[in-house]
């Protein structure tokens, strides 16, 4: 007797499943299925698990058989209803998903360029400090040097150091302005 409960509770909860979800389609269904889903609905509510065993199997059957009709009404009627357009929406929604993952990843690209840069840009800038600061104390020393013996003052720009430090400060100057006018 166990088992006869056991079987009959199991086909009670595969055919509640399946009702549940028709429940839905039919919502948002045509008028003949959901016709055909009150008539179901009735039978529904009649079937009582402690109602006599051979009464609830051929009820369960019954059922059965109306819900998978119905089932097949819904997928004959419906190819462009709620549950047709649900595939082509979500990947709808993918692809713009997608679209905007593409867009964020471009402005990542962007920020990450112009950072590359301005830290370029700052690098050359401290560059050119530390190359005029060292073309300053150049010019210092050479400044104190005592006066040559024949009494001219020291010719600073004839140095070879100070040559090449000018040099270096109109290299990095060219390349800030090159930096300046990229970014």
């Amino acid at each position: 007797m166990s088992h006869d409960r056991d079987v009959l509770q199991r086909n009670f909860g595969e055919l509640r499943r399946m009702r549940d979800k028709l429940r839905l389609k039919v919502h948002l269904g045509r008028m003949d299925a959901r016709e055909l889903w009150d008539d179901l609905e009735k039978r529904w509510n009649r079937l009582e698990p402690n109602a006599n065993a051979e009464l609830v199997h051929q009820t369960i059957t019954e059922l059965r058989e109306g819900y998978d009709r119905l089932a097949s009404t819904l997928r004959e009627t419906h190819p462009d209803g709620l549950w047709g357009q649900l595939p082509s929406a979500f990947d709808r929604l993918v692809e713009g998903g997608q679209r905007t993952t593409e867009r964020v990843v471009g402005s990542f690209a962007e920020l990450g360029g112009a950072a590359r840069v301005r830290v370029a840009k700052a690098r050359l800038e401290r560059r050119l400090i530390r190359k005029c600061a060292e073309l300053g104390t150049r010019v210092y020393e050479l400044a104190k040097e005592p006066v040559n013996p024949d009494g001219r003052l020291p010719q600073v720009l004839d140095d070879g150091e100070v040559k090449a430090l000018i040099h270096d400060v109109g290299s990095l100057d060219a390349a800030l302005k090159k930096a300046a006018a990229a970014g």
